[in-house]
């Protein structure tokens, strides 16, 4: 048997938003972050286009999350190296990551659902799965937002990429070195170079 349920509409600020979904999102589940604060460094409407009447115009809101976590804490005791990273004032290491979040202008005329897109090594994926048969942004036209974040701290920081900040561990302030092994696969010729870099 089918069952339709309704869900509340609730309205929530854009800082709210992002908040939630990097809370829940960007560390893994048995550890526990806190944001510090939530900087927006741009807000741009992108689209008026007829087909988005349900949703009204559309905004993609850019900008920064700070967030820190206890080393000392049992749930971030999963975390490598953590005890190794500085510390604040706090007694917290610190880091950051930048967030792309589409929405509706007008929140109130969206759907009331929210779609968290995991980029791959800073590159925005997602979006195509829903749009590229509509030809169209049918995420826009259904009414919903979407977010992205950084979370690949290996990945040489570009301006067309979602980067992520994150401390160096170190042994008692020395530097750590070592081998690791990597597997990379390609799918196609392609030209490689670690860390990785646009080529």
């Amino acid at each position: 048997m089918n069952r339709h349920v309704s869900f509340p509409k609730i309205r929530i600020s854009t800082a709210s938003l992002v908040l939630l979904v990097i809370g829940i999102m960007l560390v893994p589940k048995a550890a526990a972050a806190k944001v510090v604060k939530v900087e927006i460094t741009s807000r741009e409407v992108v689209s008026t286009s007829a087909e988005h009447l349900r949703s009204g115009p559309y905004e993609v809101i850019k900008g920064i999350i700070y967030l820190e976590v206890d080393p000392n804490d049992p749930a971030n005791q999963l975390i490598v190296d953590l005890k190794l990273a500085e510390c604040n004032d706090r007694g917290n290491v610190a880091f950051s990551t930048e967030f792309e979040l589409h929405k509706p202008v007008e929140t109130n005329r969206g759907n009331h659902r929210l779609m968290y897109f995991v980029n791959n090594r800073g590159n925005k994926m997602g979006t195509w799965h829903f749009n590229h048969q509509a030809g169209k942004n049918w995420l826009y036209s259904q009414g919903y937002s979407y977010l992205w974040c950084g979370w690949n701290c290996d990945v040489i920081q570009s301006d067309r990429k979602l980067n992520i900040n994150v401390p160096i561990a170190t042994d008692n302030g020395n530097t750590i070195t070592g081998k690791i092994y990597a597997e990379m696969i390609s799918y196609a010729k392609s030209c490689f170079q670690w860390p990785s870099k646009d080529c």
